[in-house]
């Protein structure tokens, strides 16, 4: 099976310099970084869809998969013939960019990794966190507003502000359960493969940002940085996991530098 060419929406298509490729986190779309390509006008901003997730929909079964995912990007990319680039990626966005830089480092100008990590490092824990997600992937489809409603009241979000929360369960509200299921199946954390031990060989710039509210990724940014060769840390006050939603001005400012 060849792989999919995943959707892309362009903004400031005529912006010089290298472009900003940006990855989406679990139910959002390539529209989530709309808000950011306002914030930086001077700055073609690539976003791409991730299967099951905005218009790359309908996809064959095994398009789902992590690993499939990763050679899917690298297809659609190829196809855009950019060369080198700037790679954004947040929260399962980013765990794919990540994925994608360890093996294409030759494209990848900087990376930016938003509220993420490079997996689990055990397969006990792998095991685990796939239960956990065909759990959730069942009550996704048995009931998607109820998720929703559950999934943004973990303390991951706890950070956000109700105008933000019911904003995001409207945006939500219109995907298709069905394909996020397959893909919180197949690009969940347990699905991925352990990346700790490959960090050490990424030696492009790597920028890891965290909300300092956020404990566990601000935790997470600290140990790869101490693996990654060329890594900075960048904690943002008053804000959680969604970085870029709670505190735009402060991460536009940090992608432009």
């Amino acid at each position: 099976m060849m792989p999919a060419v995943l959707p892309t929406r362009t903004f400031h298509p005529d912006a010089p310099g290298l472009p900003l490729v940006a990855l989406h986190g679990f139910l959002g779309s390539k529209d989530d970084w709309a808000d950011l390509a306002a914030r930086l006008p001077h700055r073609r901003i690539v976003a791409v869809d991730l299967p099951g997730h905005g218009e790359a929909v309908g996809l064959d079964v095994a398009a789902y998969g992590f690993d499939e995912a990763v050679a899917a990007l690298s297809t659609t990319l190829a196809s855009l013939e950019y060369g080198r680039f700037d790679l954004l990626g947040y929260s399962m966005g980013g765990r794919v960019a990540l994925a994608f830089a360890l093996a294409h480092p030759s494209f990848v100008n900087t990376l930016t990794l938003e509220s993420s990590s490079p997996g689990l490092s055990s397969e006990e824990e792998r095991a685990a966190r796939r239960a956990l997600d065909a759990e959730r992937a069942d009550a996704l489809r048995r009931d998607f507003p109820a998720f929703l409603r559950d999934w943004y009241a973990m303390p991951l979000f706890a950070t956000l502000t109700a105008a933000q929360r019911d904003a995001l369960i409207a945006q939500r509200a219109t995907a298709d359960p069905d394909e996020l299921a397959r893909g919180l199946v197949g690009m969940g954390t347990g699905a991925m493969p352990n990346l700790w031990p490959a960090l050490s060989a990424l030696t492009v710039p790597v920028r890891l940002v965290a909300g300092a509210r956020d404990a566990k990724f601000a935790a997470l940014a600290g140990r790869m940085a101490e693996r990654l060769p060329c890594a900075s840390v960048h904690l943002v006050g008053s804000a959680g996991h969604n970085v870029h939603l709670e505190q735009p001005e402060a991460f536009a400012a940090l992608v432009q530098r």
